[in-house]
């Protein structure tokens, strides 16, 4: 299974283009293969995508893979060395080594 993306063209002169994103399989038959949908998740839009991610987000049980989202990341210590960096750096410039 893989997914793929899926462009359609919709409204009353079909010029309206909308992307959705679809689960895949490929299966054979009769010696031919052909794509089979599994699941249709979706416009992907920015509602679509939202939604996907809170999909995602609640499937994260059902893997052994660690899954974070940007969010979930905190840093519990951090040192601010850029004050450091900016100073030595107009030091070498004005030659005040």
């Amino acid at each position: 299974m893989y997914p793929k993306l899926v462009n359609v063209n919709s409204g009353r002169r079909k010029i309206h283009r909308i992307t959705y994103l679809r689960l895949v399989e490929r299966v054979k038959v009769n010696g031919i293969w052909k794509e089979h949908i599994v699941a249709n998740l979706g416009r992907q839009d920015v509602i679509g995508r939202k939604a996907l991610g809170e999909l995602l987000k609640k499937l994260r049980r059902f893997t052994d893979e660690i899954l974070v989202t940007p969010e979930e990341i905190e840093s519990r210590h951090t040192q601010d060395y850029g004050s450091v960096v900016a100073t030595q750096k107009i030091w070498q410039e004005l030659g005040l080594k």
